[in-house]
């Protein structure tokens, strides 16, 4: 089922957003000041089952190291997150997340997001599982989202997600608006054609048509080598702070 296949976007943004998307775009976890915990999701390939388990685990192991030093707050960086497979990030992030359905596909054939017994399902369908090495739930923890115009696909996707969570607010500027979903339809042995076939809506109901909008805008130069005096990152630190 290619509903849920996208293709990494490509950033049209700032120079310092291109030499990151060069070098290679890592997970990456900090502990910042005021015990503000700093996580990048970076895009993630498409690869097997067992690859995307791997991925997803991966993500999650950072996210629970953060949430053992009782962070305060979340500042979740998805500015470099161009996409790929979308259900391995947001299983990785069900602490911040709720159980059940937290988001969906409407189209044609419209389809569920659902996480539940540390799986995430498609409708019906288990797409991975991981192995929480952290039982603490911190969903209504203060978690600030870092989106731009190198955030896109299903990048977008995952933000989504967060759309109508608790204590969550969006800095920075308008990402890809590359967010609809998409189906692969065989023409012949040799080619397959690829159209969009619905859009993403949130856990309340909202359907997403176009690129998503910061709550705080803010485009100051991102400083992704300097992360703790980036200013995108200082502004999430004081709403977080704000919410204590």
């Amino acid at each position: 089922d290619s509903t849920y296949k996208w293709q990494r976007a490509e950033p049209e943004s700032s120079d310092s957003i291109k030499n990151e998307w060069k070098k290679g775009v890592y997970l990456e976890k900090k502990m910042l000041r005021d015990n503000i915990g700093y996580l990048r999701v970076p895009y993630m390939s498409f690869a097997g089952p067992s690859e995307l388990d791997k991925k997803a685990q991966s993500l999650n192991d950072s996210l629970c190291s953060l949430l053992s030093n009782n962070v305060t707050g979340i500042i979740l960086d998805l500015r470099l997150n161009g996409g790929g497979a979308m259900f391995p990030m947001m299983l990785g992030l069900e602490q911040l997340l709720t159980d059940g359905k937290i988001g969906s596909f409407e189209g044609k054939n419209p389809s569920n997001w659902i996480l539940k017994d540390n799986s995430f399902y498609l409708d019906s369908t288990v797409l991975t599982t991981i192995t929480p090495k952290c039982r603490i739930t911190y969903k209504d923890i203060p978690v600030a989202v870092l989106i731009g115009p190198a955030t896109g696909s299903s990048g977008e996707f995952l933000a989504i997600a967060f759309k109508g969570r608790k204590n969550t607010v969006f800095i920075g500027t308008e990402t890809a608006g590359y967010i609809t979903a998409t189906q692969g339809f065989k023409i012949n042995d040799a080619v397959m054609l690829l159209l969009s076939t619905g859009y993403g809506r949130d856990r309340n109901g909202k359907i997403y048509e176009n690129a998503l909008s910061p709550d705080i805008y803010n485009n100051e130069p991102d400083s992704f080598n300097d992360i703790k005096n980036d200013k995108k990152v200082l502004r999430a630190i004081k709403w977080i702070k704000a919410k204590q």
